[in-house]
Formats: C-alpha cells, sequence, structure tokens
C-alpha cells in the first residue's frame, strides 16, 4: 500500500530512518496507550523511553511487541505505533460514531508535548539502520550506526560539505554548529551510499545552525520551507513555544534593513534577540544569545550587540539560504 512506497521513497532521500505512527489516540472511551514496535532494537529503545515519559505524565502505556491493529509502522524497519485501539471489533474508528466531540483535547496535547520532549531530547540515543528502511527489505540490513544529531564543523569544514562559500567570515572566528541536517554529514562513519550523497549537499540539506562566536555568543540560523505545510506549523510552534511571537517582542534596533527585537522575561527567562528575513520560497529565523548579566536593560543588550555581534555575518548567512530556498525552486 502507501506506506510501502512511501518507506521506499523515504530511503532513497535519508540515510537513516525512525517512524513514529500516530494512528487514533485521544478517545475519552479509552484509559490506555498501546506502544507497539517493530522487531528491531530501536523501535523497542524508543518505546520504553516514550512510555517513560508518559508514565511521568499521569498516561497509561502498555508496550507490546505486536498488537491486534495492523498499523502502516509495519512498513518501515525501525518504527513504532502509538494508539489507543485495543479491539478492532468495538472501536469507533472509520464509523459515523468517530466525531470530534469523542476526542479528549488536553490528553492529545499532553501525548504531543510529551512525544516531542523524547524527539528533541533522546533521539540520539538510539541506534538503528542506516539504509534499506523500508520492512521488505529489513532482512539484508544488519548494518546499524549511532546517530548523530549534530555536528561541530569549521567554516572550511562546513563549506566543503555544503558546496557553498561563506566568504564573509573570518574563519578563525567561529565554529559552525549545524544542529539538524537531512542526510549524511552528521554520521560518524558514513557508508559508501552516504559518502556518495555528501557530493551534491547544498544549504537545502541543513534546517537549523549556529555560529559559535569565540566571545561565547551564538548566532543561530532556522530555515523553514514555506512551500511546506509542516515546516510552516513547526516555525509557528517554535515561535509559540519559545517565547518568539510578535505579542512577546519588544522592538531593539534596526540594522541596515533588517529589525531586529527582544523576548519580554514574562514569554523567555534567557532573554534573545532576533531577526526574521523571508521571500517566496524560505523564511529564516535568526536568533542571537547574548553573554549579559542577568539584570541587563534593554541599552545593556543594544550596546552589547552593536559591540560585539558582526552583522555582516548575519547578513552574509541569511542571503545564502535565502537563495538556496530560490535555486530549488527552479
Amino acid at each position: 500500500g502507501g506506506s510501502i512506497y512511501f518507506s521506499s521513497f523515504l530511503n532513497e532521500k535519508y540515510h537513516a530512518i525512525l517512524n513514529i505512527n500516530l494512528d487514533c489516540i485521544g478517545n475519552k472511551d479509552n484509559d490506555i496507550l498501546l506502544l507497539q514496535y517493530n522487531d528491531s532494537k530501536a523501535s523497542k529503545s524508543l518505546g520504553n523511553i516514550i512510555s517513560e515519559a508518559l508514565q511521568k505524565a499521569d498516561i497509561k502505556s502498555q508496550l507490546i511487541k505486536s498488537g491486534e491493529y495492523i498499523s502502516d509502522h509495519q512498513s518501515f524497519h525501525d518504527a513504532l505505533c502509538i494508539s489507543t485501539i485495543k479491539d478492532v471489533a468495538t472501536s469507533n474508528i472509520h464509523t459515523v460514531d468517530d466525531t470530534q466531540e469523542m476526542i479528549d483535547m488536553e490528553y492529545l496535547e499532553t501525548v504531543g508535548y510529551q512525544l516531542g520532549e523524547c524527539i528533541f531530547n533522546r533521539i540520539g540515543d538510539l541506534e538503528f539502520s542506516t539504509e534499506d528502511n523500508s520492512r521488505d527489505q529489513a532482512g539484508s540490513n544488519q548494518a546499524n550506526s549511532k546517530i548523530v544529531m549534530a555536528k561541530d564543523l569549521t567554516v572550511k569544514e562546513f563549506e566543503e560539505a555544503y558546496h557553498c562559500k561563506l566568504d564573509f567570515i573570518d574563519s578563525d572566528s567561529i565554529i559552525i554548529h549545524v544542529a539538524s541536517s537531512n542526510r549524511s554529514i552528521l554520521s560518524e562513519q558514513p557508508n559508501e551510499k552516504q559518502i556518495t550523497d555528501q557530493k551534491d549537499m547544498t544549504l537545502w540539506d541543513v534546517r537549523s545552525l549556529s555560529f559559535m562566536l569565540k566571545s561565547l555568543d551564538s548566532i543561530h540560523f532556522a530555515t523553514y520551507d514555506k512551500s511546506n505545510s509542516y515546516e510552516v506549523m513547526a516555525y509557528e510552534a517554535d515561535a509559540k513555544q519559545n517565547g518568539f511571537a510578535k505579542e512577546n517582542l519588544t522592538y531593539l534596533l534596526r540594522d541596515g534593513e533588517a529589525d531586529y527585537y527582544i523576548t519580554n522575561e514574562e514569554s523567555n527567562s534567557n532573554r534573545v534577540i532576533c531577526m526574521i528575513a523571508e521571500n517566496d520560497f524560505f523564511l529564516v529565523h535568526v536568533t542571537v544569545s547574548l553573554q549579559v548579566s542577568s539584570d541587563a536593560s534593554l541599552e545593556d543588550y543594544k550596546k552589547y550587540f552593536q559591540d560585539n555581534i558582526n552583522t555582516e555575518y548575519i547578513n552574509g548567512m541569511v542571503k545564502l539560504l535565502l537563495d538556496e530556498g530560490g535555486k530549488q525552486d527552479e
């Protein structure tokens, strides 16, 4: 079916896949969440991590190797299905009784938050397959490697990895921290297929990176594809959760054509300076974290920023990222 095709399609694009299939959760008449894992080390490990997190949030869960409900996670090698369906025969799934009134929205929000915490904070603990990830190919794949979710690169290493030129940066002044990448530069021991993939990597394969300055200040760039509804939703969620929404910002200064804002203390105790740049294809959210005292005033932030942050670094990187979005649309 569709999930089998989808797993094969993803396998051609990514060097490692871990599928979390949310299927019918939040029904008010169910009191336990079933975590069904596939026959792989990563699947069971992920199930244990999520089960532990749910328990702390007072959500009952049961970890099982297989269940009565057959779902799309079985099309993947490393996968977990999360569902409240214990008995298909008595479930209201795909019936006229399956209405919005049957859903516990608060429960959904709690589960979603716990899953997000697990993915962001614990996924690096897992070991899972790095090639032939679709279920029908899994039998021939015995190679596992540690997934590295972040990597620190020099400017030269970054330029070589992503085939770009950062000639606006003093190469001795920063380290580039790549926090998320679509492809294999983040693998410590890439296989032959991954090495081949690296030859055509560009900035399109990066969604999150930071310039780590010698002063311990940092400049973070998060990019979002505006044609991808999931990435747009991710941006909106990030802005709300981290205090970057417009109502939580105070205007700080203008540099060239860019307006910089600062987060309010009420929404973010670790105040950061932020700026948004966009074109028809990409949105780039820039946040600058400064080494200032906890009682610093707005003027203190403004002066420190102007004295210590080279905005040519920001302008140059933003231009590269926005231009890359335009290239992908051609």
